[in-house]
């Protein structure tokens, strides 16, 4: 039995700094890495450990399965998840010599569930991202004392910042995960040196993620994300406190025809700068001004399956444009009807199951309620140039968040969307919407 100091063992391997080029290379993340790189990373990264090596009087090979003495034999063999702990244990482990039959199962669920539980090692190969990754939360985890990994531990405070941490919903969770660190290190009677700059350095952190609470809400402020506001829906933005876009749909109108086009535009622009106060119902047909529908013009409308040229065909279309959004922003749907035919090429790319439709003089209408605490705002833009149509919802959601899943193909011509809305207590309501056509062309 002798000891195989790094330096040595380097210098029968490959360059590292070429070893570790490789590992954060954008173009190499996907790529699987061999064992005898892995292990040339490993034995850098744990500066102070060694590695054992039993020579055979036969063969120039290690008695452990999981490293090969010499590249000849294995050394280039793709790495198994099994192995990648094996050596980290085996690294850390520094000063005593492991026989491999000290390994057992046990021991290995042992390692797995410690990996797992610190979120050290995710996926099922272990490729140059995986790596990375892996020496990133590591260094993380080890830095604090082996608390176990969260995204809200970082290595640098810089790092705290928009880019990284875009979500104001994800913000009370990270700062409950940094709190739960704290109060384990000031549970310590006889805190180290090391560990009172650990303690100061998660203090910081908590305190820059508050900052970046009121970062992140700035950053998502109708008025920076919606520059074409008008000065009279600002007022009323800043009138009511509202300061998120609760949902958005965009629709590229170019290839309708001409009176569709008209059609649309008219009809969505109805609801524009519209204020609906909490309770309050939006009945579209009514504000399409049934009385004025000669603001209108004739177009193709669906009924029963036919094609019938008629006036106000195209105003599916904006029924559409604030039904989709509607839903996906998790307001209360009183009323709505799907078509019995969908043409893909008629309607946003997003409401395949999520279309509305509406006609005069009939009961198909939609209606929709202001299920917030606070009053809504549908913003209507639309890019003459590009011929691209757009609307907003502003307001301030009910919800921690609001989670959707689909489509969902059922059969042929059925699908279905999902919407999970997960409120300030935790609880979460679960909608489905179910739709099925006719045809889809």
């Amino acid at each position: 039995m002798f000891v195989v100091p790094i330096d040595s063992y380097a210098k029968t391997s490959q360059n590292f700094a070429w070893q570790y080029g490789l590992l954060v290379h954008q173009a190499n993340r996907d790529k699987i890495m061999t064992r005898i790189q892995v292990l040339t990373v490993l034995l850098r990264f744990f500066p102070d450990a060694s590695l054992e090596i039993d020579i055979h009087d036969d063969e120039s090979i290690c008695s452990f399965d999981f490293f090969d003495c010499t590249d000849r034999f294995y050394g280039y063999r793709e790495i198994t998840q099994k192995e990648f702990l094996l050596w980290i244990h085996y690294l850390k482990s520094m000063n005593e010599c492991i026989d491999i039959g000290d390994f057992d199962n046990n021991l290995y669920y042992d390692l797995w569930f410690e990996a797992r539980n610190n979120n050290w090692l995710t996926g099922n190969e272990i490729t140059y991202g995986v790596f990375e990754d892996f020496l990133y939360r590591y260094s993380v985890s080890d830095k604090f004392f082996n608390h176990p990994y969260y995204e809200s531990l970082v290595l640098d405070i810089d790092e705290i910042t928009t880019d990284r941490f875009s979500e104001i919903d994800d913000l009370p969770t990270l700062q409950s995960d940094l709190f739960k660190h704290i109060l384990e290190l000031k549970s310590l009677s006889n805190r180290t040196g090391a560990e009172k700059v650990a303690l100061a350095e998660l203090n910081g952190y908590y305190q820059r993620f508050k900052e970046l609470e009121g970062e992140i809400k700035e950053l998502n402020h109708p008025f920076n994300l919606i520059p074409t506001l008008p000065g009279y829906i600002k007022e009323n933005i800043t009138k009511y406190g509202l300061e998120g876009v609760l949902s958005q749909i965009s629709y590229d109108y170019s290839s309708n025809i001409v009176n569709r086009k008209h059609n649309l535009v008219t009809g969505v622009s109805k609801v524009n700068g519209k204020v609906y106060m909490p309770g309050d119902v939006m009945d579209f047909m009514g504000e399409l001004s049934d009385k004025n529908w000669w603001d209108y013009k004739w177009g193709w409308v669906i009924i029963n399956g036919q094609s019938e040229w008629l006036l106000g065909g195209g105003l599916c279309g904006s029924a559409t444009m604030v039904f989709t959004p509607s839903w996906l922003a998790g307001l209360q749907i009183i009323k709505r009807y799907p078509h019995s035919l969908y043409y893909n090429s008629l309607y946003p790319v997003e409401s395949l199951g999520l279309d509305a439709t509406i006609y005069r003089g009939s009961h198909k209408n939609l209606k929709i309620r202001n299920n917030t605490d606070d009053p809504i705002i549908y913003y209507v833009e639309d890019d003459k140039e590009n011929e691209v149509l757009t609307l907003y919802i502003i307001g301030n959601s009910p919800y921690k968040s609001v989670e959707i899943e689909g489509p969902i193909q059922i059969d042929k011509t059925t699908y279905k969307w999902i919407r999970k809305m997960e409120n300030e207590d935790g609880t979460v309501n679960t909608e489905e919407l179910v739709t099925k056509y006719w045809g889809i062309y």
